[in-house]
C-alpha cells in the first residue's frame, strides 16, 4: 500500500506486481490524488511527496458554523458542477502550462506545487499570488517536521567534532550517550531501550557510505574510528547551512603556485600543482587520490623529545633511540596511519 502512494502521486506512474498461477509481471497505473489524515507523522517516503497541511484541535473558545449533510450537501454539488465544467474548459491549458515557482522551491516540492499554481493562474484574481503564499508557508512546515534518526545522528555528528579532523569511535559513542555538548532531547542514550553502540553507529552511517577506519586522535595510538572529510560530503548533502568546514589533511598541503599569500611548509616545495580538474571535485578523496603517487621531502624528525636527552645514557632508552632512528614518518599519511604504513604512521628507512 505504501508503494502505491508513494508513486501514486505523479501522472504516469505505475507499479509492477506479479499476476496469476505463472506471476507474469504487469505494471498498473496508481496515479491518483490521494488525502489522508491522521494523528503524528506519516513515513517519510509519503510526507516527502505530500502536501502536508497541519492541524488542531478546536479551542473551546472558537466558534464554527455547524454542519448537517441535507443542508450542505446541495451547495456542495453545486459547487462540484461549477468546478467540473471549469475544470474541463481550462483543463488542457493548466496541463501544459509552466508556472513560474517561489524562490526557493525546488526538487520534490516543485514537481508537487507546479500543477497546483498552473489552476491558481487559470482562476486569476487574488488565486495567484494566494497559492504562491500557501506554497511557501507549507513547504516551510514540511522542512521543520521531525528528521529522522539519521539526519539527526549527522547533525550531532557535526556538533561534536567542531574543528577536529578525527575522532575514535569511543569518543563519538561517549559524547553522544553522556556528553552535555548536544540538546537535552538527544535519543542517543536510550535508543530503544539501550545506549547507541558500536554497531548501531555503523550501521546508521553506512546508509550514507560513511564507514570507520583506523585513525589517531590527537596524534595518540591508531584505533578505529571516523575522519571529518568521510562525513563532510554528507554534511553538505542532509544538513541545513551553515556548511561546516572543508577538512584539510597534513598531506594536502597548500598548492606551490606562488600566489600572493601562500604558505608552503618546510619540505614541500616540490610537490606539483593538482590540476583544476581534480581540485575543484565535490569529494575531497578525489585530491588524495590524485596526489597519492607524489611523496613530499618529509623535514627531519628529532630521535627523541629534549627531556628524553637529559636522561643521559640507558640502555633502555638507547634501544629506543635506535629504533626511532631507523624508521621516519610516513609521507603519506604524515603520522596519521595508512595501508602504506599498516597504520603505525611510520615507514622503515632504507
Amino acid at each position: 500500500m505504501r508503494a502505491l502512494l508513494n508513486a501514486g502521486y505523479k501522472r504516469g506512474a505505475s507499479i509492477p506486481r506479479c499476476v496469476g498461477p505463472r506471476h507474469d509481471v504487469v505494471s498498473f497505473p496508481v496515479f491518483c490524488a490521494v488525502a489522508l489524515a491522521g494523528l503524528g507523522d506519516l513515513p517519510d517516503t509519503i510526507m516527502s511527496c505530500s502536501v502536508i497541511i497541519r492541524m488542531r484541535r478546536r479551542a473551546r473558545n472558537e466558534e464554527l458554523e455547524e454542519f448537517r449533510t441535507r443542508r450542505q450537501q446541495p451547495q456542495g454539488n453545486a459547487l462540484r458542477d461549477r468546478l467540473s465544467v471549469w475544470a474541463a474548459r481550462v483543463g488542457t491549458g493548466c496541463g501544459d502550462a509552466w508556472p513560474t515557482l517561489p524562490a526557493g522551491i525546488v526538487d520534490r516540492p516543485a514537481e508537487i506545487w507546479e500543477p497546483l499554481l498552473a489552476v491558481a493562474d487559470a482562476a486569476g484574481g487574488h488565486w495567484p499570488v494566494t497559492a504562491r503564499d500557501a506554497c511557501i508557508a507549507l513547504c516551510r512546515v514540511a522542512d521543520d517536521r521531525t528528521v529522522s534518526l539519521g539526519i539527526r545522528l549527522l547533525a550531532d555528528l557535526r556538533i561534536i567534532f567542531g574543528r577536529a579532523d578525527a575522532l575514535y569511535t569511543e569518543t563519538i559513542l561517549r559524547r553522544l550517550t553522556e556528553g552535555d555538548d548536544l540538546e537535552a532531547d538527544a535519543p542517543w542514550a536510550d535508543l530503544r531501550g539501550k545506549p547507541l553502540g558500536i554497531r548501531g553507529l555503523a550501521s546508521m552511517l553506512a546508509k550514507y557510505q560513511i564507514k570507520s577506519q583506523k585513525i589517531r586522535e590527537d596524534g595518540g595510538r591508531p584505533l578505529q574510528g571516523y575522519r571529518r572529510d568521510h562525513l563532510w560530503d554528507a554534511w553538505v548533502r542532509y544538513l541545513p547551512s551553515p556548511t561546516p568546514a572543508r577538512p584539510e589533511h597534513p598531506e594536502q598541503a597548500e598548492q606551490t603556485n606562488g600566489g600572493a599569500g601562500s604558505s608552503v611548509p618546510d619540505g614541500l616545495e616540490n610537490v606539483p600543482d593538482v590540476p583544476d580538474s581534480v581540485s575543484s571535485g565535490t569529494n575531497p578523496e578525489q585530491k588524495n587520490l590524485a596526489t597519492a603517487g607524489v611523496v613530499p621531502d618529509v623535514p627531519d624528525v628529532p630521535d627523541m623529545r629534549e627531556s628524553e636527552r637529559e636522561r643521559g645514557y640507558d640502555p633502555k632508552w638507547d634501544a629506543r633511540d635506535a629504533t626511532l632512528r631507523a624508521y621516519s614518518v610516513c609521507p603519506r599519511c604524515a603520522g596519521e596511519g595508512c595501508g602504506h604504513c599498516n597504520a603505525s604512521g611510520r615507514q622503515k628507512n632504507h
